[in-house]
């Protein structure tokens, strides 16, 4: 195993070594743990299948059963240990909140109509030329500033 800066590599893939050790410490969640190469590639498998199925929704399975089954497989298979998943999914509220948040407010914003506002504004203003249309995202903090003002008159 080579030595660099100080740590040995476990793996000997230094991409793979550092994510997942960066990982691991993220959820506090001891090195001496994951012991084996097929500790690793079974945790990154599961998150890959995890996410693909979060982006993908085959079968018309709903997001949060394929993201929670991916986190279950991890526990249940051991993996990982418990109290290092617990710590896991504890030290992530604040992004649960802001998410949920953040999706109250998408929500509002689509009943309200605001996005079919602003696509209708970015129609006029590329003056139905597709090429300025294409322009038009790069002005929409503009655009988004403007409804911000808008909505609050």
């Amino acid at each position: 195993m080579q030595v660099r800066s100080g740590r040995r590599r476990r793996w000997g893939i230094p991409w793979l070594d550092t994510v997942f050790l960066a990982s691991l410490h993220e959820a506090n969640i001891s090195y001496a743990h994951v012991t084996h190469l097929g500790h690793a590639i079974a945790i990154w498998a599961v998150c890959l299948i995890a996410i693909v199925g979060v982006l993908a929704r085959p079968f018309k399975v709903p997001e949060w059963i394929w993201a929670l089954g991916g986190a279950t497989v991890i526990a249940a298979a051991q993996l990982l240990p418990i109290g290092g998943v617990l710590n896991a999914v504890s030290k992530g509220t604040d992004v649960y909140l802001f998410l949920t948040g953040m999706m109250l407010l998408a929500e509002m914003a689509r009943r309200e109509g605001v996005f079919d506002w602003v696509a209708s504004r970015a129609v006029r203003a590329s003056g139905g030329s597709r090429t300025k249309l294409d322009r038009v995202p790069r002005s929409g903090v503009r655009m988004t500033f403007d409804a911000g003002r808008v909505l609050s008159q």
